[in-house]
């Protein structure tokens, strides 16, 4: 079992260096979610609205403070979100995409290379070589 995060950063190399031989010769590899569920899950409403969604009468605003509540609307705005948008949120998801528009402005060349997501990309190509 191996604990991961979704973001990334130069860190992250020297683990999967590590971590490369033990995941090529697995025979499977369990994710939370792989890239393309996770990408799928934007397209299908009923999937996004029950796991990125507070349930109705719930409010990302109530669960913060008005100084937090009032710095995350301003970042997320990058994303185009307006706060009513935000309000309904579940606060992962919410700081996943904090994370991802700290990526993108930061760092972009780390973006989509969180431990999971190298994790992923090492066993995919195993995959595929044992395929040929």
């Amino acid at each position: 079992i191996i604990g991961t995060m979704h973001s990334g950063d130069r860190r992250m190399s020297p683990i999967v260096r590590r971590l490369k031989p033990i995941i090529e010769s697995a025979d499977a590899l369990l994710l939370e979610v792989s890239s393309y569920k996770f990408e799928q899950a934007f397209e299908d409403r009923q999937i996004f609205r029950k796991y990125m969604l507070l349930p109705r009468g719930q409010s990302l605003r109530r669960m913060m403070s008005a100084a937090t509540w009032g710095e995350l609307a301003v970042k997320l705005q990058v994303l185009g979100m307006s706060p009513a948008e935000l309000d309904r949120l579940q606060p992962w998801f919410a700081s996943e995409l904090l994370d991802r528009v700290s990526c993108v402005s930061n760092t972009p060349r780390y973006r989509g290379k969180g431990l999971d997501d190298r994790i992923e990309t090492v066993a995919r190509r195993a995959r595929d070589r044992l395929a040929m």
